[in-house]
């Protein structure tokens, strides 16, 4: 899910695509045919020939972009509150600037580029949970950026920790964007991780000694968070969510964009993107030039989220949280891990902590799940072994139970039957056992096709 760092570069890509192009024509929306179009009164007042430039702005998880005509009546004066949309990603949304005739497969919201090449800006969201709303407003359940309002950020949360979340465990609290807006989950493992905290801790207990002023050159769960977003930024952004800046110039005009080390003849090409300043971390591509390099800054600084070793939990809303060491005294009581870790020790190391930590005795823990049965698996052998039929129903379980009871019965009268031949002599009488064999049979279980067949031929065979 793309978070605050990812949503500020892509605010600043479409700022850059609205420097260098204009747009005309009225704002198309692909939506199914269930949902309506939110974007119709904006429409009402663009024509098929109206110019207008884009800019954009976040605060949080949240994109703004506004609109502005070119060509305006002198009657009427330009309010951007009456031409903005704020953009929510959901899980997948982000910003892509291409061909028209290369427009993606999942695009939501296109604007279309004036002059050549024919090009689409366009809000792009496969999963479909973002959303678009014709306003100038910030929603009013989520409070203060930390990267871009980090000081009132700050002040927000430490005045607000007497709220009830606060009494929850801090890695929930910190997904809770009233209060912590722009965080996700890979910055929560990370901020937690980095300075040793527990994820399990009573959130209102960790931030209730926190000062209001944070002194030069100290840290604490606050700080980090403005800091690694910032961080995040300068490494040019988030698993998946990397904003192609790069690629511009073969879709923007000559002038429209400054590339760094570009050389007016075009023998050569080198883009490089800004380095992080923590760590000494820099991202460079290369293009048409030497072999293409590129490190993936960001997975290298990763610490802790999906990194091997590292111990992950479902949490009480349902999110997986990333950590090492103790996850804290308000852990849930079904423990349950939703990415197996890549070493046998840590999987090891975990039931370990379980069991000796005491807060989830050893016969309150949740008990194993059932095995389910393979389609190789027969029926009746769960019903032999006692092993226990998964929940589809009763009917399987009876089935199996009656499968069961009739071959005992089968194998009880055929024992039976053939004691009794046994005693007696003679071609004949042997033969009559046989064929009481086969009626048994007949009577308690319907031959298959095969077994009626060789039962007609063996027929055939004594008669001739």
């Amino acid at each position: 899910m793309p978070e605050g760092p990812e949503l500020h570069l892509s605010s600043r890509f479409v700022k850059k695509i609205g420097d260098a192009r204009q747009f005309a024509g009225k704002i198309l929306e692909r939506l199914p045919a269930n949902r309506a179009p939110r974007l119709d009164d904006l429409n009402s007042r663009l024509d098929a020939v109206t110019r207008y430039t884009i800019t954009s702005w976040s605060r949080g998880k949240e994109l703004m972009l506004a609109i502005k005509p070119l060509d305006l009546p002198e009657t009427s004066k330009y309010r951007p509150e009456d031409w903005s949309i704020r953009f929510n990603f959901g899980m997948t949304g982000c910003f892509k600037f291409t061909r028209t005739d290369e427009l993606p497969k999942h695009a939501k919201v296109c604007f279309t580029a004036v002059g050549e090449p024919a090009c689409t800006l366009s809000f792009v969201d496969m999963r479909g949970f973002g959303r678009w709303t014709p306003t100038s407003d910030w929603s009013d359940n989520r409070g203060p950026c930390i990267l871009q309002e980090r000081d009132l950020f700050r002040a927000h949360v430490l005045a607000s920790l007497e709220a009830s979340p606060f009494s929850k465990p801090i890695c929930e609290v910190m997904l809770d964007q009233r209060y912590f807006n722009g965080v996700g989950n890979y910055l929560r493992a990370e901020a937690l991780h980095r300075l040793g905290v527990a994820p399990f801790a009573r959130a209102r207990d960790l931030l209730a000694s926190l000062p209001e002023r944070l002194e030069p050159g100290r840290s604490d769960l606050l700080h980090m968070c403005h800091q690694l977003a910032a961080e995040v930024v300068a490494l040019g952004g988030g698993r998946r969510y990397d904003v192609p800046l790069n690629v511009l110039h073969e879709l923007l005009p000559r002038d429209g964009v400054k590339r760094e080390g570009a050389e007016q003849n075009g023998m050569k090409i080198e883009v490089k993107r800004e380095g992080a300043a923590q760590n000494g971390l820099k991202k460079e591509v290369k293009e048409e030039g030497e072999e293409e390099e590129e490190v993936d800054a960001f997975e290298e600084w990763l610490q802790c989220y999906y990194q091997p070793g590292m111990k992950n939990l479902v949490d009480h809303q349902g999110r997986t949280v990333w950590f090492a060491g103790s996850p804290g005294p308000m852990v849930p009581k079904a423990r349950k891990q939703r990415h197996g870790s890549s070493k046998k020790a840590d999987k090891q190391s975990v039931k370990t902590e379980s069991s000796d930590e005491g807060s989830s005795p050893p016969e309150k823990r949740a008990k194993r799940a059932p095995r389910r049965r393979t389609k190789a698996e027969p029926v009746e052998d769960q019903a032999v072994t006692g092993r226990r039929v998964s929940s589809r129903g009763t009917a399987e379980k009876e089935s199996a139970e009656r499968t069961v009871k009739v071959k005992s019965e089968i194998s009880r009268k055929i024992s039976t039957v053939s004691n009794k031949a046994a005693g007696r002599k003679g071609a004949g009488k042997s033969t009559k056992s046989r064929s009481a064999v086969a009626a048994v049979l007949q009577k308690t279980e319907r031959p298959s096709p095969g077994q009626r067949r060789s039962m007609r031929i063996s027929a055939a065979a004594r008669q001739t």
